[in-house]
């Protein structure tokens, strides 16, 4: 039923994993923040996205172009090495949309939807609104199902108008946790703060090398933001 898949990230999703590992689809793997990108330049009607980001690693057409395995290695280009006013840029193009689903924390009544226990909104209104343009069906599932009126207006992440049908998930333990790790935790979704104390240093591993080696290119002010959390 499946032929191809488009993402970022794979290792949290096993048996997809293994359809990739096993030649069953075609795979890409493309950057998270340039695919939130293309979900707004989508939105408003532009035919891609142009972004610098990429350039020289495996996204990058002239290497594997984000492909993931040899069946995939069969297909044509996803992404474009454009020349634009004399710099290099890749070009992320639009990709055609049919069913959307989203989730959320709260919906009402009107199907007015919002994110209060998700650690993040990311790109959950863009996707929406690409969806519109398109005119895909937007789908959305959430933990509660509450009266209508009851949501304050700046609570919510997306407005009904835009939704077309909401599931309750049933088993939010298993199948609508906060993340991999925790079913919920207040302090991922900025409900509380812990003290000090208790943000302990994380271990040396590779995560922790890797985020060593990331802050090595951000901007002077980021980088002030990530020293403590990976200096230690």
């Amino acid at each position: 039923m499946v032929t191809r898949l488009i993402g970022s990230h794979w290792g949290l999703a096993p048996r997809w994993m293994a359809m990739i590992n096993n030649n069953e689809v075609e795979a890409w793997c493309l950057p998270q923040g340039q695919i939130v990108h293309l979900y707004s330049a989508m939105a408003a009607g532009l035919p891609g996205r142009l972004s610098p980001v990429g350039l020289g690693t495996f996204v990058d057409p002239r290497i594997e172009g984000g492909r993931m395995n040899a069946r995939t290695r069969e297909r044509p280009n996803l992404i474009e090495h454009v020349t634009f006013r004399g710099d290099e840029y890749l070009f992320y193009p639009a990709l055609p949309l049919d069913v959307v689903i989203v989730r959320g924390t709260h919906a009402d009544e009107d199907g007015n939807l919002t994110t209060d226990e998700e650690v993040m909104k990311l790109e959950v209104l863009h996707a929406v609104l690409a969806a519109r343009r398109y005119g895909a069906k937007v789908l959305a599932q959430v933990k509660y199902r509450v009266a209508k009126g009851s949501l304050h207006p700046k609570s919510i992440t997306v407005p009904g108008n835009l939704i077309d049908a909401i599931v309750v998930c049933e088993e939010p333990q298993t199948d609508h946790r906060q993340t991999s790790s925790w079913a919920f935790d207040p302090a991922l979704c900025g409900d509380i703060q812990l003290p000090a104390a208790q943000n302990a240093p994380l271990p040396l591993d590779l995560r922790k090398l890797i985020g060593r080696i990331a802050c090595r290119y951000l901007t002077p002010r980021l980088r002030h933001q990530s020293r403590h959390r990976y200096s230690q």
